[in-house]
């Protein structure tokens, strides 16, 4: 299935959610899944970037509640390893919260924002 039959039959906070995050069109592929209770949008970036590549997978579960957003950058050349990245928030799906961190992921900030104490 498509992303527009997707978004027709997911409730109106994902609707939003969506809406919010097509802006960012230009710069990256957006698709979205429904697998049982889940709500999974995957951005894929456009542009590659100092030779990688970067996947954002955004995950929404209603039972129980929670939201994951997982980063992937991958290198083009072969003999790198690839980065990865994860933060996993329980019992709170404001899509405010959830818009909010996902921008800070796309504007490529995570690491500050998610991980202050870490020597990267």
């Amino acid at each position: 299935m498509n992303s527009k039959n997707n978004l027709v039959k997911s409730p109106k906070y994902i609707q939003k959610l969506y809406s919010s995050i097509k802006k960012w069109e230009k710069h990256y592929k957006i698709t979205l899944k429904i697998i049982k209770n889940d709500y999974k949008i995957t951005l894929k970036e456009k542009i590659k970037n100092n030779g990688k590549i970067r996947f954002i997978f955004l995950t929404i579960s209603e039972k129980p509640k929670f939201y994951k957003i997982k980063i992937i950058e991958r290198n083009l050349n072969k003999s790198c390893n690839n980065d990865s990245y994860k933060l996993e928030v329980e019992n709170d799906i404001q899509i405010d919260n959830v818009v909010k961190d996902l921008e800070t992921v796309m504007k490529r900030k995570e690491k500050a924002r998610f991980y202050p104490d870490f020597p990267f």
